[in-house]
């Protein structure tokens, strides 16, 4: 009897992947989760390469310095 109650609600206990709002669940789970990671990806790109142009930057004002005190 609670098979065929979970069966009129679109539930089936022996095979639950069968449901169809399942199914949509699970790809928007994935596609969240995808989505996370690639903007966390970006991000991770996007930060390392702003602290790398910083870097370049402060090398380029000290070579610039270094000249300055060199020239004096």
């Amino acid at each position: 009897m609670t098979n065929y109650i979970y069966k009129c609600r679109g539930i089936d206990p022996a095979a639950q992947t069968t449901n169809p709002t399942h199914f949509k669940l699970l790809i928007t789970q994935k596609t969240f989760i995808f989505v996370l990671e690639e903007a966390s990806f970006l991000f991770k790109i996007l930060f390392f390469n702003s602290l790398q142009l910083n870097n370049t930057l402060n090398q380029i004002k000290f070579l610039s310095s270094s000249k300055k005190l060199e020239l004096f």
